[in-house]
């Protein structure tokens, strides 16, 4: 049987898949505005979901990894799903 989390276990959780982004700019150590001007230029991995951004963990730290390179970092840069 599956495991039912409520949302803040979910918050709190590590693992989870993405961030939000004042949590990857808190990671990166930049500003919020700072990153968001980044994903507009196609430079930070995200995905839009909506209204939503999300930075995908894995992506963003390779990405970090990388020097900030979006070519390095192999990964697409920018992901726009519709509901």
């Amino acid at each position: 049987m599956a495991e039912r989390f409520t949302r803040m276990q979910l918050k709190k959780s590590s693992e989870r898949a993405t961030y939000k982004v004042h949590e990857a700019a808190a990671i990166a150590g930049c500003g919020d505005r700072a990153l968001r001007k980044g994903i507009r230029d196609g430079i930070v991995p995200s995905i839009q979901l909506g209204r939503n951004i999300l930075i995908p963990r894995v992506a963003f730290h390779r990405w970090l990894d990388s020097g900030g390179n979006p070519h390095q970092a192999g990964e697409p840069q920018q992901v726009a799903l519709r509901a």
